[in-house]
């Protein structure tokens, strides 16, 4: 089934979760159901290749044959094209009793069809993400137990997905999901599959949320956030903690902030609650916090020049119409070439900010330490890591001329650009691409 996806949206998780899980679970049907099921997958197999057809960039991007040398056709007759073939698409779709599809298909027709909708409508399906498999193109690995989608999403619900700072937090955000699904399901399909094209399978995720919304809690830590969260109001009161900090530390200890200093300050909240400090230690921790986060006359001048200038860079080039660009960590002084690697992450920061704000603009973060004849893999890695937890699209290392130090990047990280080979050949023809620096760094 091409359209074998996991719809989530901005409210809950568990309304769509179970139901979806139900199809890898191969329940019994009727002769009637079966057909009508038949019936439901050819229509979502050809809507598919309308998709690709229309929207031959993000075929492209998702490894759909034939359409690498298009671009969307966004004239007035392209565009009445389109609303053309959605009227149609929706006739079909209609056409397809609901009520004779089996329980799990349901869930699907009706979610296809409000998809639909929004298209129809003109509106961005917003706080909405789709996890697809694969492209669509072949079947989805099956395990022992359950397919390899229904595993990897239902593991990361239950807790795995959980990873986000320096601990789990008890909750479970759509980016975290984003994250654990990219990395985990091509990690599966490499250790359990028996084919070239089993071991490659790709997972795609089309993103459409405004937010890092919650999808669940994690019940292995939920109880002891919940501890720690009473055992603070009452030390907040018996302290008598303005109530401006208290609901600082509510905020803090609910959920894992992004920003490094807010971990700090999460930390210290922490420590506070758990009756490893006093208060007075708690409100100078605090105090030490903030006056690091303070930027000087000095700072706040570079601060404006380098982030803020990066982020303007990309807003003019996304009104111009382009359709992606690069940001390095480069600072164009040959003393001192690269970056600090905090003010490199908030340039990317920004700059996807930027990128994101109204379209599906492509962002990609260089770490150029190598570059620029500093061979520090280790710090490469990490600046690749935090670029991609800024909201960078794609990643690049160049300069990497070791083999070693390239399996040790494609290894540690996801997103790189260098992927686009790995990903869509097969086993044979990735090996190949591994040990070709130059051919990585192209692809």
């Amino acid at each position: 089934m091409r359209f074998f996806s996991l719809v989530i949206p901005g409210l809950t998780a568990s309304t769509l979760v179970l139901p979806m899980l139900t199809i890898a679970q191969g329940h019994p049907e009727m002769p009637a159901q079966a057909k009508t099921r038949q019936e439901f997958h050819d229509y979502l197999d050809a809507d598919w290749k309308r998709w690709m057809e229309l929207y031959p960039e993000f075929a492209t991007s998702v490894g759909y044959p034939g359409q690498n040398r298009r671009w969307t056709d966004d004239s007035p007759r392209g565009i009445a094209t389109r609303k053309g073939q959605l009227d149609e698409s929706i006739k079909k779709l209609r056409a397809i009793d609901r009520n004779a599809l089996p329980a799990s298909e349901q869930v699907n027709h009706e979610l296809y069809r409000e998809l639909l909708g929004k298209e129809e409508e003109g509106i961005p399906t917003q706080s909405r993400v789709i996890f697809l498999p694969n492209s669509g193109l072949k079947p989805s690995l099956d395990l022992a137990k359950h397919g390899i989608f229904t595993t990897v999403v239902a593991d990361g619900l239950k807790g795995k997905a959980d990873n986000y700072g320096y601990e789990p937090d008890g909750v479970i955000t759509v980016d975290e999901m984003v994250k654990y699904f990219k990395t985990n399901l091509p990690a599966l399909a490499r250790k359990n599959g028996k084919t070239e094209e089993e071991k490659g399978q790709q997972p795609i995720v089309l993103e459409g949320h405004t937010s890092d919304f919650v999808l669940d809690l994690n019940p292995a830590i939920t109880a002891m956030s919940k501890k720690r969260s009473e055992a603070f109001e009452k030390v907040a009161t018996n302290s008598n903690l303005p109530k401006e900090v208290v609901e600082e530390g509510r905020n803090l200890l609910q959920r894992m902030p992004k920003l490094e200093a807010q971990q700090e300050m999460r930390k210290a909240f922490q420590k506070l609650a758990d009756g490893k400090i006093e208060a007075a230690q708690f409100t100078k921790e605090r105090d030490a916090i903030l006056a690091s986060t303070k930027l000087s006359l000095d700072a706040a001048a570079q601060y404006a020049r380098h982030v803020i200038g990066a982020a303007d860079t990309v807003t003019q080039a996304v009104a111009i119409g382009l359709a992606g660009c690069s940001i390095e960590d480069f600072t164009g002084d040959s003393a001192n070439p690269i970056y600090d690697i905090g003010l490199a992450t908030e340039r990317v920061a920004a700059a996807a900010e930027a990128a994101h704000r109204d379209g599906d603009f492509v962002l990609t973060a260089r770490a150029e330490n190598h570059l620029h004849g500093i061979a520090d893999l280790a710090d490469t890695i990490t600046r690749l890591r935090r670029y991609s937890e800024a909201g960078a699209d794609v990643l690049y290392a160049p300069a990497l001329s070791s083999i070693d130090d390239i399996r040790a990047v494609v290894t540690a990280v996801d997103k790189l650009s260098c992927q686009r080979q790995l990903r869509y050949g097969s086993a044979a023809e990735r090996e190949e691409s591994l040990e070709d620096p130059h051919r990585l760094h192209l692809s």
